[in-house]
């Protein structure tokens, strides 16, 4: 229900302080009551797509740990220089959150067979690479222009090229084809 409350410039302050906090009442309760249809029609597209994400990124987290765990290793207990290092790492990563997204984030979205995981790994990899390449560039630039430690660089490297990964391997490994 839309109403129109004057604001009549002769009306005193008190009056429009309690007519802008019946604005923030309102406003709260249409913001709940969006939240609230949001939940009870889970089953719609968007929050579908809502849904992945979160699971994208929750595998991404585990990517996280594991790149910066083995950058970390590699870099200081074998001693490899912090870019090769960081090759390898992404590497690592990008072949577990693979697996798990294949296997969690969108496995009731496609069949199981040998060659078809075959062809998402590869594809997968394709365009991961784009993001290893975001986040090695990444890494250098801010390790060695702007000085910030190896893994502080890397983090930012990781968070920048999620988004790339999510968008592009959404529109290819894992597109919703019609039905």
């Amino acid at each position: 229900e839309v109403k129109e409350i004057s604001l009549d410039p002769y009306e005193t302050a008190e009056y429009i302080h309690v007519t802008e906090r019946f604005f923030d009442i309102q406003y709260f309760f249409q913001l709940l009551s969006i939240l609230l249809f949001s939940v009870q029609h889970r089953d719609l597209a968007g929050w579908k797509e809502i849904r992945t994400a979160i699971k994208f990124g929750i595998v991404g987290i585990t990517g996280i740990f594991i790149n910066m765990g083995f950058l970390f290793i590699f870099s200081e207990i074998f001693h490899i220089f912090y870019l090769i290092s960081g090759f390898l790492a992404i590497e690592l990563s990008i072949i577990n959150n693979f697996i798990w997204n294949d296997l969690w984030t969108f496995g009731k979205e496609k069949n199981q067979a040998f060659s078809l995981v075959t062809h998402r790994f590869l594809s997968y990899h394709i365009v991961s690479i784009g993001g290893m390449l975001i986040n090695i560039c990444v890494l250098v630039i801010f390790t060695e222009i702007v000085g910030f430690y190896y893994l502080i660089s890397n983090l930012l490297g990781i968070f920048i090229a999620f988004s790339w990964n999510f968008l592009v391997n959404r529109m290819t490994t894992w597109r919703i084809r019609p039905l």
